[in-house]
Order: C-alpha cells, then structure tokens, then sequence
C-alpha cells in the first residue's frame, strides 16, 4: 500500500491474529539498542530487530533469547506488539543462573541476539469489555506492561487497575510509570504494595482484599492477570475464586523466579 496508488476503488482483507494459536514461530537476530541496570538486580534489556524481519507476538508472550555464546532463556516481552521493532524485557538477577549474568556482565550494546517465537498462553481476551485488574509480582510487572500497553492503544476498556507487588518500594523499579498512568488517565489506578514473598500462604488473602476496595462493581465484572512466581500465583487464584471470581476470568503467568 505504501508504494502503490489505486486506479479504482478496492477492498483490502488483511488477515489479523487474534489468539496464540495463530501467531507463527519465528526466528530472528536482533541487536542490543540498550541495558539499563535498576536497583542493582533488574537489567532493561531494549532489543531493535531488521526492519524488515519484526516479530509478530501477542501482548503477554514470551521468547526465547540466545546465540552468540549466549545461554538460553525464556523471558516474557515487556513491551507492546504496536512497536514490534523494538523489543523489551525485564531481567531479574540470580544468583548461579548463567542467563542472568551474562545480560548484566556480558553482553553489551550492539551485541546479536537470536530471537525464537513467541509463545505462552498468557494474552489479553480482546473480546471482553469488562474492566482489567492486573496483579504483577517483581519483574512479572514485564508482560503485566505488555498487555496494559496493548489494552491501552485498542481502547478495549475504560477502567484499567495495576496492583505491583515487591518486598520494598525500590524494587517497582518502574514506578513512575505507574504513577504517570495513575495521573493521566481518568480510569487507571495504581496500587503498590510492600509484601513479603515468604509470607505469601499467610497473607496474600488479606493483601489482595485490601487491594481491591479501590474497585467500584462486583469482582465477577472483571477480568483478572497476574503475573508471579507459582506459590504467589497459586495463592491468588485460590483466593480470587473463594470471594467469587469465575475462573474463566482469570488468566495466570507463573513463570516469574521467586
């Protein structure tokens, strides 16, 4: 369309993906635009691909990174599908993982990648209109963004809520963003919270029903994603079904390291 001028009038039908099914894996060498260490233990990795080679992902999914003496890993895109040249992921330090230090010790600006994917069920029920409630532990706040992002430039819904859960305010190493959100839109609120992840079994129901007074309708008019370790998660969905959430509502994302 961009380097043709139509005679007549035409129809154009353009094919749109709408669940993960749909998207094809793909394989791709993107470059290192930037590392941004935060907090001393959370690496930004921003990755820009060919021009001509972008990868097609839904909101919330996730690749594997590797190549080039690089071990492999599995991390969720941090970023929205509209951009899809540029690539954003949100690397927790461990200690003993090689991935984790190479991204913080090794790898530099203008360093290949190799790209495989997508993949992950974890996405954005487009056909709903109910309002989102999203609830991120730690770096799970990578592909909680992704779809927050991609909810915002479909305007499938009108009222947006974030809970970002860490151990210590300095560890929501994007806050202002939050905040940001929190200011500019009228029906987006931002609920940050301090909680300690080895309390989790003790806590957690406290936590979120104090968390979800800010919500105006029955929880059963909202659809829920979260996104944390497998104990944080599980102790959730338990919790949201008990206070009568249907499980069709809620989508999880248990791959975040504890």
């Amino acid at each position: 369309m961009c380097c043709n001028a139509a005679v007549t009038d035409v129809v154009l039908e353009a094919p749109e993906a709408l669940s993960a099914s749909e998207i094809p894996q793909q394989q791709l060498t993107a470059k290192v635009k930037n590392i941004t260490i935060v907090n001393d233990d959370v690496a930004l990795l921003h990755l820009k691909t060919p021009r001509t080679n972008r990868l097609r992902f839904l909101a919330g999914q996730h690749v594997q990174l590797g190549g080039n003496n690089m071990p492999a890993a599995n991390v969720s895109v941090g970023s929205c599908p509209c951009d899809d040249m540029n690539l954003h992921f949100h690397i927790p330090l461990i200690t003993g993982d090689e991935f984790s230090d190479h991204i913080f010790n090794q790898l530099k600006k203008g360093d290949g990648v190799d790209v495989y994917g997508p993949n992950g069920n974890f996405v954005l029920n487009e056909s709903s209109s109910r309002p989102l409630v999203f609830i991120a532990w730690h770096t799970g706040f990578g592909p909680i963004r992704s779809l927050i992002e991609h909810a915002m430039a479909l305007e499938v819904t009108e009222t947006m809520h974030l809970i970002w859960m860490t151990e210590d305010k300095k560890d929501r190493y994007l806050d202002n963003l939050c905040r940001s959100w929190n200011d500019a839109l009228d029906d987006f609120t931002y609920v940050p919270v301090d909680f300690k992840i080895n309390d989790v079994k003790t806590t957690i129901y406290s936590i979120i029903i104090n968390a979800l007074r800010c919500l105006s309708n029955n929880i059963d008019d909202y659809d829920f994603y979260i996104s944390g370790n497998q104990s944080l998660a599980d102790s959730c969905y338990s919790t949201l079904l008990e206070i009568g959430l249907p499980a069709t509502q809620l989508t999880l994302d248990s791959s975040v390291p504890d």
